[in-house]
């Protein structure tokens, strides 16, 4: 017997383990900017800033960045002692050197000579700061970087406290004044180790590090404070407001001013070596550490509880004990102790995210991947494999549950028991005694499933919709006639809510659902996965968020991690006992109820940076830049470290409309800005709306270039006038210049009249009126009269023609080629026949719509005949062709005569000093038709011999561009 009770008692030894819980924390080290995770002091500036000194140097932080101070001394690079004075930090390193922040770096203090070790400082009342040196208290002015010293024999282990007179020297079981004058006996020896003395709600306490008790009231009344377990290495004591914080190599501690527990004498983050502790103004807490860089906690009462480091899935109460079950996702059910202890009540034995449990009559039904049904002693009955997602008891014989594959009834009893007729259909069977299904015979997956005692209305959600069976009746929930598709319902006071994934919560009245609750009304998303209603307040699980509406107010309250919450996944939500209990992929997070999530310290705004064309520049109110730095980059932090990303920045430039900057953005730029004042409004608002009613102001001026000011502008008016001035000259110039090419091309003009005067002239010359009238009068001799009547009609035609187009620039290629027949008709008849001719005309060619120069061709058949084919006695030829090449008219004039040559040879003979008239004419119209033409008109003459080089007539090509 008593073996079995040691058995039992090792059983609930190893059954129950220690529950690891802290605040939740979010960790800053050197794997997200901070140069080192060992941080020795921490504290925060009048603007805001978080200073941090550690073992590469001192780092501040925004928020968002951190810019890191780093010595150049070979002694030590790590820092600590962080002192806070104007706007300006001074620290010191471990060898006693001291430094402030100057712009972005560093500087040596060289007046306060390094004692070789640590030493305690202070800043007094006014610009001194208090340091213990090797023989005394060193007094250093900041303003007038002068040193001096009050002698104290053996100082070089004692210790300085800040009072409301000033400060008091401990040295040697003994209390000075700065002067050196005694003031009473502290403790006598050997308890005299103190590492620290400080002045508290007006008293003097010391503190060891390591001999225990560790904290000692000073002065009349002696007494030694046991507060704290022996074992314990302390390693600093910091005043937060109305807090004593004592940190530890093991965790930190807190207690009031008269050094009662608070927190119930909770160790904080047991385990890690703590060495500073800070709140912020925002009410947050920061904690440094030696190894893993800074926890930041948002809320000191928001508790995370983890268990071997399994994500919880499920929460409910037993109500036998009034504990709280858990189940995790490895398929195990936890329950919480009352000395917030983790207890293991069971395990399915496979990794499976546990979906509920509901407690039973005689036992607890259990389910996630399979249904497990336990006994009061947590001991396996009965296993079904059904992956069950909702349960809820009908009565004391009947359940419902929804699971992957419908939805069901159990039987709670062994053997079939009656069904109401009202949960009935045709397709319902028992199976193994236990299940009977499907209740609705539309095969669906089914989600939740709810009960309400007061109707006797059952409500099931499946992947199809959502359904009611009730004694009067059956059907399906709809919304404004479309089907609901829920993720979790509830009966709650006898009212059926419904949470859904695209509708937010609705209410069921009479089989209907309505909006109760959506964006309309403060959600944060329509999609909300899980819900709990406690009073009057609905308590509700959704993406990224957790908001609790209170349906008396009508107020909605938000809680994420900007209130302490983890950044996890929310699985399942309670409310027990005026308490929140949150299943997240952290482990177990739990809360007051009443916790006020609101923040409503806004946060600062501070320019850290002005650049004007990537160039720093030292800013000051209404400053002045050159024209050409017009593209500015204003740099700015926000100084809210709740809100992390979660801080919104607005900005407008002079009367603009309000813009908001991306999210995370910490830099404004404005580009290609005009000369001008600009007036830059940057504010600043936390997570919950908040903003400081002063924005960040920004004012500068971008100088008018010189060349719009008024000196310019006077003289660019000059300049105008001057260059209108040159500009009329110039134009008169040119207008003389081309009236000049104008009386040119009149007098080429005239010339070009001459010319074809010229033409016609020799067209007209009396050889040919001559030959032309005699023939006339040989045919009137001969009696001919039908011939000398043809010869006279083509004769008055010809002239009519040539004496009609020398009144014209260009004519159609028809009157040209009709000219030509009448010509070359009277050359024919004055040959009596001997005369030959052939005009060809190119099919592709309109004549009627290509121009050409007026008695542009005439001239060269006319050279043929008279100078080429007169001395042939027969067989006289000339063949005339026009050809389209591209966009080229090609003419050509060809003859069987006797060359150019032999023609001159013959002229000589006869002593005829015979100039071609014609042929220079038109040469010379050519020129002048060419001028300033790009295309120009192309004649070329070739000589034709025959194989033995005896001429044989002349060929006359002329290219007209059409």
């Amino acid at each position: 017997m008593k073996r079995n009770a040691y058995i039992i008692i090792l059983f609930l030894v190893f059954q129950v383990k220690i529950l690891a819980q802290n605040p939740v924390y979010r960790s800053l080290n050197n794997l997200n900017g901070l140069p080192s995770s060992s941080v020795y002091g921490i504290k925060q500036d009048s603007l805001g800033f978080i200073w941090l000194s550690h073992d590469r140097g001192l780092s501040r932080y925004d928020g968002q960045h951190f810019l890191n101070f780093i010595n150049n001394s070979a002694q030590s690079k790590a820092m600590s002692n962080i002192l806070v004075h104007q706007n300006k930090v001074w620290c010191q390193d471990f060898s006693g050197n001291f430094y402030y922040t100057q712009n972005d770096s560093l500087v040596q203090v060289k007046h306060i000579k390094a004692s070789g070790f640590f030493s305690v400082a202070a800043f007094s009342k006014s610009n001194e700061i208090l340091t213990i040196g090797n023989d005394s208290i060193r007094v250093f002015d900041t303003q007038t970087q002068s040193i001096k010293g009050v002698f104290l024999q053996g100082i070089g282990s004692g210790l300085l406290a800040a009072t409301n007179n000033g400060f008091q020297v401990y040295n040697d079981s003994k209390l000075f004044d700065l002067k050196g004058h005694f003031l009473q006996n502290v403790l006598p020896p050997p308890r005299s180790n103190f590492f620290s003395i400080q002045n508290i709600n007006g008293q003097m306490y010391g503190f060891t590090k390591d001999q225990y008790p560790y904290v000692h009231l000073l002065g009349n009344e002696k007494k030694a404070l046991t507060i704290l377990r022996p074992g314990l290495f302390c390693q600093g004591i910091y005043t937060v407001n109305d807090e004593i914080w004592i940190c530890t190599s093991t965790g930190a501690y807190c207690f009031n001013v008269d050094f009662t527990p608070k927190y119930n004498g909770f160790c904080f983050f047991k385990g890690i070596s703590i060495t500073s502790i800070l709140k912020d103004r925002e009410g947050s807490y920061w904690f440094s550490t030696i190894n893993k860089g800074v926890l930041f906690v948002a809320n000191l009462n928001v508790r995370l509880h983890t268990y071997e480091g399994s994500a919880m899935t499920a929460l409910n109460i037993n109500p036998q004990n009034d504990l709280l079950l858990l189940g995790t996702e490895k398929n195990e059910l936890l329950q919480l102790n009352p000395d917030f202890t983790f207890s293991k009540k069971f395990s399915a034995g496979v990794n499976h995210e546990v979906l509920g449990f509901l407690p039973a009559q005689k036992g607890m039904y259990f389910y996630s991947n399979a249904l497990h049904f336990l006994n009061p002693r947590y001991q396996k009955q009965w296993t079904m494999p059904l992956a069950v997602k909702s349960f809820v008891n009908i009565n004391e014989q009947l359940s419902l549950l929804a699971f992957s594959g419908g939805i069901c009834l159990l039987s709670q009893t062994n053997g079939i028991i009656p069904i109401p007729k009202w949960l009935r259909n045709s397709k319902n069977t028992w199976e193994d005694d236990k299940i009977r299904y499907p209740l609705i015979e539309e095969l669906a997956r089914g989600r939740s499933v709810a009960y309400n005692p007061q109707d006797s209305t059952v409500y099931a959600s499946t992947s199809k919709g959502t359904y009611y069976f009730s004694p009067s009746g059956r059907g399906e929930i709809q919304l404004d006639g479309q089907s609901v598709f829920a993720s979790h319902i509830k009966v709650v006071d006898n009212q059926v809510f419904i949470a859904t994934f695209s509708s937010g919560i609705l209410k069921v009245l009479n089989k209907k659902a309505v909006l109760y609750l959506s964006k309309k009304e403060g959600l944060f998303s329509n999609t909300v996965y899980k819900f709990q209603v406690n009073g009057n307040q609905f308590w509700l699980i959704e993406d990224g968020m957790m908001q609790c509406f209170d349906s008396q107010s009508q107020v909605m309250t938000n809680y994420n991690y900007t209130d302490g919450l983890p950044k996890a996944e929310i699985k399942d939500i309670l409310i027990h006992q005026e308490r929140v209990y949150l299943a997240t992929s952290d482990g177990l997070v739990l809360f007051d109820k009443n916790l006020k999530p609101k923040n409503e310290v806004a946060p600062n705004i501070i320019l850290t940076s002005f650049q004007a064309n990537g160039v720093l520049q030292r800013f000051s109110p209404q400053m002045s830049l050159a024209p050409s730095q017009n593209n500015i980059d204003i740099l700015f932090s926000v100084l809210g470290f709740k809100g992390e990303n979660a801080l919104t920045v607005k900005y407008k430039i002079n009367d603009g409309e309000w813009l908001t900057m991306p999210q995370d953005d910490r830099v404004l730029s404005l580009t290609a800005l005009a000369s001008g004042t600009y007036h830059i409004d940057i504010q600043a608002f936390n997570e919950d709306g908040y903003s400081n009613k002063d924005s960040l102001e920004i004012i500068f001026i971008i100088a008018t270039p010189w060349y719009k000011q008024w000196f310019s502008i006077v003289a660019a008016i000059l300049a105008a006038v001057a260059l209108f001035y040159f500009y009329f000259k110039r134009r008169i110039f040119l207008i003389n210049k081309n009236s000049a090419l104008v009386e040119e091309k009149l007098k080429l003009e005239q010339e070009v009249q001459k010319s074809m005067l010229a033409s016609i002239k020799s067209q007209m010359n009396p050889h040919f009126l001559f030959n032309a009238l005699n023939t006339i009068q040989s045919y009137i001799y001969t009696n001919d009269k039908e011939n000398a009547s043809i010869y006279l009609g083509k004769f008055s035609d010809l002239t009519r023609s040539i004496l009609d187009m020398s009144n014209k620039e260009t004519i159609p290629l028809s009157e040209e080629i009709k000219a030509l027949r009448l010509y070359l008709d009277l050359e024919k008849l004055r040959f009596e026949d001997t005369l030959n001719y052939s005009i060809t005309i190119d099919k592709q060619l309109d004549d009627e719509w290509v121009h050409i120069p007026s008695m542009l061709i005439q001239p060269y058949v006319e050279n043929a005949i008279k100078h080429g084919l007169l001395h042939k006695k027969k067989d006289r030829k000339v063949d005339i062709r026009f050809q389209k090449e591209e966009k080229i008219l090609h003419v050509s004039v060809e003859d069987n005569g006797v060359g150019r040559k032999r023609a001159t040879e013959l002229k000589v003979l006869k002593n005829k000093q015979h100039e071609s008239f014609a042929l220079n004419a038109n040469q010379k119209r050519l020129d002048i038709l060419n001028y300033n033409n790009k295309k120009a008109i192309v004649m070329k003459i070739t000589d034709k011999h025959d194989t033995v080089g005896i001429p044989i007539g002349t060929l006359i090509d002329i290219f007209i561009p059409i």
